[in-house]
């Protein structure tokens, strides 16, 4: 479910660009703290997205200067602080369950070795946020218990994804838990729901679930215009962050970049 939530880079200021860069580096150093290099090599753009708006929304954040092994010649900026180091932990917490399901599903034996290095990091992060931790893997059991049993509702499956990027949303329980958790939710409904519709055709083909095997290809625009709209009538509650450039474009336009480029590539093949 990784590479869903970015940035139209394509209608970004020169400006929005340089900020978007600092926090996918600042991710990218604070995975190295929380959990080693090892850790950098989970870095997503869709939990630069969590670090930009948590950070925007709490106004908890650091700039700072430096040199790293990408960047070895020049110093550059990136974003630092506590809730960096959070979203980090909750990065390397997906990424892993995300090794689990590709062995599991496909028998993938190099996502297997890599869940692997990764067992000690996982049970610090349990630990640390066991909320969290119980509230994910709750998640999980949900959605395998869905695809095994061959779901055809697909709000089900969707809902249950939904509630886990809800849950990492909630960095506390303050007065901005429950509009985090509702955006979250949305936006978790909206990337299972994409992804399954772009890997449509190839799950029948390959015989594997997908949640919308009773619906017809010609209305999954139609499905995802209505979770998309649900994700930004969440967001405009946001009050402090919904006028943020940056963050309209990825929640706009961003995330519907995959989808998009899906069907041009469909369309070319025909």
């Amino acid at each position: 479910m990784f590479g869903y939530i970015v940035a139209d880079l394509g209608n970004l200021s020169e400006e929005e660009k340089k900020c978007y860069n600092k926090y996918y580096c600042g991710l990218c150093h604070a995975l190295k703290k929380t959990n080693g290099n090892l850790g950098r090599l989970t870095l997503t753009y869709d939990f630069t997205f969590i670090a930009l708006l948590l950070c925007e929304l709490y106004g908890e954040k650091s700039t700072v200067s430096g040199k790293c092994a990408p960047h070895p010649c020049n110093d550059h900026e990136y974003v630092v602080g506590g809730i960096m180091d959070y979203v980090a932990d909750m990065n390397v917490l997906l990424s892993y369950v995300n090794m689990i399901d590709d062995w599991e599903d496909d028998g993938n034996i190099l996502a297997f070795m890599s869940s692997r290095f990764f067992e000690g990091k996982i049970r610090r992060i349990k630990a640390r946020f066991q909320e969290r931790y119980d509230t994910v893997f709750e998640c999980i059991s949900l959605l395998s218990e869905a695809e095994r049993r061959g779901e055809s509702n697909p709000d089900i499956p969707a809902s249950a994804f939904g509630k886990l990027l809800g849950s990492l949303l909630c960095y506390r329980r303050d007065k901005y838990e429950k509009v985090l958790f509702d955006f979250g939710f949305a936006l978790g409904r909206y990337v299972y729901l994409q992804d399954a519709c772009i890997d449509f055709k190839k799950d029948l083909k390959k015989e594997r679930y997908n949640p919308l095997t009773e619906a017809r290809e010609e209305d999954f625009d139609d499905i995802l215009n209505m979770l998309a709209a649900d994700c930004a009538a969440a967001f405009e509650k946001i009050d402090i962050v919904r006028d943020n450039g940056l963050i309209k474009n990825i929640i706009y336009s961003g995330i519907r970049l995959r989808y998009s480029e899906a069907k041009s590539r469909e369309t070319r093949k025909k």
